[in-house]
C-alpha cells in the first residue's frame, strides 16, 4: 500500500466514523424527543463501533504495508550474503596467513643454528616467527572477526551498551 493510498484510506476512514458520530447524535436527538428507541440507540452505537474497528484495521493494514517496504528498501538480506562473502574471503586469507607461518616456523625449528634475526617466538595465544627487526603472528580469525562485528555494532548503537568483553559471549 503506498502512503498515497494510506491517505486515501485514512480520510475515508475519518468521514465514515464522522458520518457515524452524525447518526449517532441524531439518534440521541431523536429519542430526547420521543421519536426513536434505546434499541435505535445500540445500533447506532454498534455502527460507530464498527466504524472504528474498521478504521484501525485500516490503519494497521497501512502500517504493515510501510513496514514492508521499509524492509524491503533496507536489503537485509543483499547486505547479509555480501558480508558472508566478505567474511569467507577474510577468514580464507586469514588461513593462508597462518599456513605460511605455521610453514615458516616448522622450517625455523629444523634449522639446527638458525642465523641472528631469526626464531620462533612461542606465545600463550600461539606461535609467530620473527624475522630480523619484526615478527609475523598468526591471525585468530574467530576473535578478530568478533572484535569487528562489535565495533561496527558499537558504531551502529548510538549509545548502546556493547561489551568487548568475554563475559559478552
Amino acid at each position: 500500500m503506498t502512503e498515497a493510498q494510506s491517505a486515501v484510506g485514512t480520510e475515508e476512514a475519518a468521514a465514515d466514523m464522522e458520518a457515524a458520530r452524525t447518526g449517532l447524535e441524531g439518534v440521541v436527538e431523536e429519542i430526547a424527543r420521543g421519536r426513536a428507541t434505546e434499541r435505535d440507540l445500540e445500533g447506532a452505537r454498534r455502527r460507530e463501533a464498527e466504524e472504528a474497528e474498521e478504521e484501525r484495521l485500516r490503519a494497521l493494514e497501512a502500517l504493515a504495508g510501510r513496514t514492508q517496504e521499509r524492509v524491503k528498501a533496507a536489503g537485509v538480506q543483499k547486505a547479509r550474503k555480501a558480508a558472508q562473502k566478505a567474511l569467507e574471503a577474510y577468514v580464507a586469507a586469514c588461513m593462508a596467513h597462518n599456513e605460511a607461518v605455521d610453514e615458516a616456523a616448522g622450517a625455523f625449528l629444523s634449522e639446527r643454528d638458525l642465523p641472528r634475526g631469526y626464531a620462533v617466538d612461542m606465545g600463550g595465544d600461539g606461535h609467530s616467527v620473527v624475522v630480523g627487526s619484526g615478527s609475523i603472528r598468526r591471525t585468530r580469525p574467530m576473535v578478530e572477526v568478533r572484535d569487528m562485528g562489535l565495533e561496527v555494532l558499537g558504531r551502529h548503537l548510538r549509545g548502546g551498551y556493547i561489551s568487548l568483553g568475554d563475559d559478552a559471549y
